[in-house]
């Protein structure tokens, strides 16, 4: 329970209003794909296969499919600009 705190902080300040049920529960989900898919690259390093490719795809989609359901959220620096993208 204690990561839900600065949670629901940072998307309070992100959105300006108390965030849903819902956007928690994305912003959740979207932290384990994401480090789910830092392993699968890593893995893939060590060890080039299509079972890795193909769950790293799978995993990048569904990252994709968050942030097409959250836009207020997950927000995007300029591609232009050299930088990464940035998100809660």
């Amino acid at each position: 329970m204690s990561i839900i705190k600065p949670i629901n902080k940072a998307l309070q300040e992100i959105l300006g209003r108390d965030p849903t049920i819902h956007e928690q529960i994305d912003v959740l989900i979207h932290t384990v794909i994401k480090e789910r898919v830092h392993e699968l690259q890593l893995a893939y390093q060590m060890s080039p296969n299509e079972n890795y490719k193909e769950a790293y795809l799978h995993a990048m989609k569904c990252i994709g499919m968050i942030q097409d359901r959250n836009p207020g959220i997950f927000v995007y620096k300029d591609s232009e600009s050299g930088t990464d993208d940035d998100y809660i």
